[in-house]
């Protein structure tokens, strides 16, 4: 059964109590009955035509239509033949005396207008409101004026009490609900009291949700309700908090609604993929379509999750209600960095895209400004704020409307933020609760990606592992006092260290919308550190004008000790090809007691660079190693602050599925690499995936390049320059056997480069006890 905040006695009271003053609602009143009367008694003829359709459409006796809605040209609405005739048939549809039969009907008859509509009008901007209000013209009995999605909300819950899932049945069970409260309806002018009634409750539903009978001062008339929501000042968030990155959507618009209508009851990504599969074509996109459609929704408030089930909140119902798109503007300029300045500057008069590009490079880096405007601008067109004239944007008129909501001073970033200029000017260290990291569900996916695009296989007990490394200990508060979170990946080349580091701190950004460039360094290790400078920088004399040199490491270290509730990634490649415990040991000491990290000897900041900053817990810091006569060890110190992480595991055959075979020579090639494998294997000297890889692209190119040179041929050179320089050791039974295995391997492939080197290696190994491929 259902249940709602007001019982019967209750809505009987309220009703009886409401009225309709002479003085006040009294012209809004006589044109809603004059609208539904002309929607009662126009013929088929006249409404059929232009002018017909034309006061279907633009009659506001009953209600106004928001700002974006009345922006949206109707004309080519008024003489499509097929709209036309929808109208007419709807008002001479039966009127089914049960209610989940009507609520069906009418869904299909709503959901066809809709979708010609939706054919009709230019990217998919809708006028969904005066729709709405046309087919309640035409039909009085089952829909009333309460069109604003928060307003709306609010009358179903005083009334009805339970989500329907569409506008139609919202509707239909409210006027049903006060049908059985306060009885059947006389005539159209009932049917407009009963509409009206819907309103007052939704003005004042604060004070009947605390039991009082909403009453005007005596001194006051009441004010009849404006159609159109009263303006008021939006209330940004912080730029700490505000994101910065959301994605754009092969289906638009579309994909918004789809997913949130779905979400009305909980749903994983496992089942909303099955629910949507076909309408979305989620066949042929990346997997990652919906998880980053659901992340984006959540940036904006639309979506809540809990564990692995996502619903939509009563701000994503409100935006499927017509005139929805006015809350996804609020909720862009509201949580996205930049959107609101993009709005008023376009208010201002219209820009290219490049110049879009630098209004919002402030808020990004030079090489991803572009990127950032693109996506701006294509979600602005979807909220209907912005639209294209040829090479311009232009503000729409609901853009010129949020316009003036927005409040006078917009959060900017201050000057050291910026990261497209060289300066360091103080700024003061931002707090806020720490923003909450990523769960490992959810990052999960972003590898399975990768591992589909980049051909690199990551397992999840390594992503697990590194997660678990920079995450745990982890306090409420968003800080880990005493927590270095130091991981060190050792191991095999080409195993994909580096990219399991790089796309961890990514897939981090991306899912809490924080510019990458701001978040991530990489750092590429060079042999010749011997102090901190490459690391930290240094103080150049020598300079016109003496100055401090910062390296991106330093930049990284500064913004996250101002952002403590952001997390910011360190990266060092081949981080042993110098002596960690030099050019490190600032950090080893910072980290170890979460003290001060010294930056320089100076008392006084240079360049807006402080002597120290407290150690940034927020900090992750991630190395690669490799393990070779190039190379330094770890001494105690290094290992006892970091988690080790090794990668020897190659899995050759989940990387050969994972690659598209050109054609059938591939598998050749492969099958000799997993023969060489297998022998490499056991003396720790088998390829990695980037090694694998380039003998299959180097041997297709060669084949383009020479189709008249045997496969087995291409094969001995690919594996003679790419497998067999690895090769190297000192006399031992294991290395003499592999050598052995490997040359009758190739001898057996007609491979007579291998054969001949491997051989020549076996005799060197039992002449000297030593072998390589150099000596």
């Amino acid at each position: 059964m259902t249940r709602s905040r007001l019982d019967n006695a209750r809505i009987q009271q309220l009703y009886e109590h409401f009225d309709l003053p002479e003085t006040a609602w009294k012209a809004w009143f006589e044109a809603y009955v004059r609208a539904l009367t002309w929607g009662r008694d126009v013929t088929d003829a006249e409404l059929r035509s232009p002018d017909g359709q034309r006061r279907l459409w633009e009659d506001e006796g009953i209600t106004g239509a928001g700002a974006t809605d009345r922006t949206i040209d109707a004309t080519p609405l008024l003489t499509d033949a097929e709209l036309v005739q929808g109208f007419v048939d709807l008002r001479k549809r039966g009127r089914d005396p049960a209610v989940s039969r009507r609520v069906k009907d009418l869904e299909t008859a709503h959901a066809k207008l809709l979708a010609r509509v939706d054919a009709l009008t230019d990217h998919g901007k809708t006028p969904r409101a005066r729709l709405m209000r046309a087919i309640h013209m035409l039909i009085p009995a089952d829909f009333h004026c309460v069109l604003k999605s928060g307003h709306q909300m609010a009358v179903r819950d005083l009334v009805f009490g339970q989500r329907g899932k569409t506008p139609v049945e919202n509707h239909v069970q409210v006027r049903e609900r006060l049908r059985h409260v306060l009885g059947a309806e006389e005539d159209l002018a009932e049917h407009a009291r009963r509409a009206m009634f819907c309103w007052y409750l939704a003005e004042h539903a604060g004070e009947i949700e605390d039991d009082q009978l909403p009453v005007p001062p005596p001194d006051q008339e009441p004010q009849p309700p404006s159609p159109v929501e009263e303006i008021e000042r939006l209330e940004l968030w912080p730029l700490s908090r505000q994101y910065v990155w959301l994605d754009v959507y092969k289906t638009g618009a579309t994909s918004l609604q789809l997913a949130l209508r779905e979400c009305l009851e909980p749903q994983t990504v496992e089942t909303l993929t099955t629910a949507l599969g076909d309408e979305l074509e989620l066949a042929v996109m990346n997997r990652r379509y919906l998880p980053t459609l659901l992340r984006d929704l959540q940036h904006l408030g639309l979506v809540s999750r809990k564990g692995d089930e996502y619903t939509t909140t009563d701000a994503g119902e409100a935006l499927l209600d017509p005139g929805g798109e006015e809350l996804l503007a609020e909720a862009l300029c509201v949580r996205i960095k930049g959107f609101a300045l993009l709005l008023r500057k376009l208010a201002e008069g219209s820009r290219t895209g490049p110049e879009v590009a630098m209004l919002l490079s402030p808020f990004t880096t030079s090489k991803s400004m572009g990127q950032l405007a693109q996506r701006h601008l294509w979600w602005a067109r979807v909220a209907g704020v912005v639209t294209r004239e040829g090479q311009t944007r232009e503000i729409t008129a609901a853009g010129r409307e949020l316009v003036k909501r927005l409040p006078d001073d917009l959060p900017l970033p201050a000057p050291a933020e910026d990261l497209i200029t060289e300066g360091f000017d103080e700024v003061e260290v931002v707090e806020g609760t720490a923003a909450a990291h990523p769960d490992l569900p959810t990052l999960w996916n972003a590898f399975e990606d990768l591992a589909a695009k980049e051909g690199i296989l990551f397992g999840r007990d390594q992503v697990r592992a590194l997660h678990t490394a920079w995450t745990f200990g982890e306090r409420h508060d968003g800080t880990s006092k005493g927590v270095k979170r130091f991981a060190i990946l050792s191991g095999l080349s080409g195993t994909g260290k580096t990219q399991l580091l790089l796309q961890y701190a990514r897939a981090v950004c991306r899912t809490m919308g924080l510019d990458e460039d701001a978040h991530i360094a990489l750092v590429p290790v060079r042999p010749d550190w011997r102090d901190p400078s490459g690391m930290l920088g240094y103080f150049n004399a020598l300079h016109a004008e003496p100055t401090f040199q910062a390296e991106p490491a330093l930049r990284l270290v500064i913004r996250a000790s101002r952002h403590p509730h952001l997390p910011f990634f360190l990266l060092l490649d081949e981080m042993n090809l110098a002596r960690v415990e030099r050019y490190f040991a600032p950090f080893l000491s910072a980290m170890e007691t979460a003290g001060d990290l010294d930056l320089h000897a100076f008392d006084e900041p240079v360049n807006g660079v402080p002597p120290t900053v407290r150690w940034p817990s927020n900090l992750r810091i991630g190395g690669t190693v490799n393990m070779d006569e190039t190379t330094h060890a770890f001494s105690d110190k290094v290992l006892d602050r970091a988690f080790t992480l090794e990668f020897w595991d190659v899995k050759l055959e989940e990387f050969f599925q994972r690659r598209p075979r050109r054609v059938d020579a591939d598998a050749a090639v492969e099958d000799a690499l997993r023969a060489f494998q297998a022998v490499l294997v056991p003396i720790r000297r088998h390829v990695g995936y980037r090694t694998a890889g380039e003998v299959l692209d180097w041997v297709a190119a060669a084949r383009e390049a020479d189709t008249a040179c045997p496969a087995h041929e291409l094969i001995d050179q690919a594996l003679f320059s790419k497998v067999l320089p690895r090769l190297r050791g000192h006399e031992s039974k294991e290395l003499e056997a592999a050598l052995g295995a490997l040359e009758r391997l190739a001898k057996e492939r007609q491979l007579v480069l291998c054969a001949a080197k491997l051989g020549a290696m076996r005799d060197r190994l039992r002449d000297t006890g030593v072998t390589g491929f150099w000596s």
